[in-house]
């Protein structure tokens, strides 16, 4: 019984401490992005949940279901966050284990959105590196990087 009781704790404490996250920053996501085969445009605004947009089928049916969202604001240029950009788009949730990522309806982000086989998709990962805060520091980080400034990710502390 002893040694049901301490694998059992053992697995508990494996699965409770599996996940380990980086802090999402903006400069690490850039380079992941410009480094991906993919093409990503950067976005800053307000995400509605479109309802009635049709979802996608997951290619997986575990995996969770991508989410119709319309998306209103702007993509960054090299002079900022000016080009405007509205339109539906999908997010799609993945997750690590029984951890999942997922986004807020109706709520204002900086997000990384992949341009895949004519659609726009946000992946919402349960670490948050592609959805960002839509704050002045974030903003300042990704211009920086686009126009080729200073562009230095954060210490990786978790």
């Amino acid at each position: 019984m002893k040694h049901m009781i301490g694998l059992v704790l053992m697995l508990t404490s494996s699965a409770a401490s599996a996940l380990t996250c980086v802090r999402p920053d903006p400069a690490r996501s850039f380079a992941t992005a410009q480094a991906a085969p993919e093409t990503y445009i950067i976005l800053r605004g307000h995400i509605g949940i479109a309802e009635v947009l049709i979802p996608p089928e997951p290619a997986d049916p575990q995996a969770p279901a991508p989410i119709p969202v319309w998306f209103t604001g702007t993509s960054l240029t090299p002079q900022g966050f000016t080009q405007p950009y509205e339109g539906p788009m999908v997010v799609q949730p993945t997750c690590a284990g029984p951890w999942c990522g997922e986004i807020n309806q109706d709520m204002d982000l900086i997000a990384f959105a992949r341009q895949e086989n004519g659609s726009t998709i946000i992946t919402a990962d349960p670490c948050g590196g592609w959805i960002l805060p839509d704050d002045a520091a974030t903003v300042a980080t990704l211009t920086a990087c686009i126009r080729g400034e200073a562009c230095q990710p954060g210490p990786q502390s978790h």
